[in-house]
């Protein structure tokens, strides 16, 4: 009879781990509305992130793309205080509209002489690189191409 009801358990805990992600998303009550990556030439890169809160205030733990260097966060325009454990960024939202700017060295790396820029998106991404940049590679290849601030940006969808 065990052998019989092992399945069932696993299958029922197997459902309950596919669902408590979708869970707590669910919970969080705010969402990333856009990404935007301006890259320097020095393979530094500013990352600014818009997040929209749909119950303030609120606690937001925010996943960054990589560790900052320096951090700053505004909620309704006005700053507000940021702690930073590893690639997580935690802050208290007064207001619907969240913008936390940060600059890294984490999303870029140097092969021979070119730099390779690698992030995953959490929400559409607007990619701006320097102004002598070459484009040798692009992955994936469903992106659109967008005018930010009079500046080429290649703009990538979610995931």
């Amino acid at each position: 009879m065990k052998q019989r009801c092992a399945p069932r358990i696993y299958v029922a805990l197997l459902l309950l781990l596919l669902a408590l992600p979708s869970t707590v998303l669910a919970a969080q009550g705010y969402e990333v509305s856009a990404t935007y990556i301006r890259v320097f030439g020095d393979g530094s890169a500013e990352v600014l992130v818009l997040i929209e809160v749909s119950e303030p205030p609120q606690r937001i733990a925010l996943r960054l793309l990589a560790q900052p260097l320096y951090i700053e966060a505004y909620s309704d325009g006005q700053p507000v205080p940021v702690d930073v454990s590893g690639a997580t960024a935690y802050l208290i939202a007064t207001g619907s509209n969240v913008t936390v700017r940060y600059i890294t060295t984490g999303l870029t790396s140097k092969e021979g002489e070119y730099w390779v820029l690698k992030f995953v998106c959490v929400s559409e991404t607007s990619v701006i690189l320097p102004e002598n940049a070459y484009v040798l590679e692009i992955a994936p290849e469903n992106f659109s191409v967008a005018l930010v601030n009079s500046t080429v940006a290649l703009v990538f969808p979610l995931g």
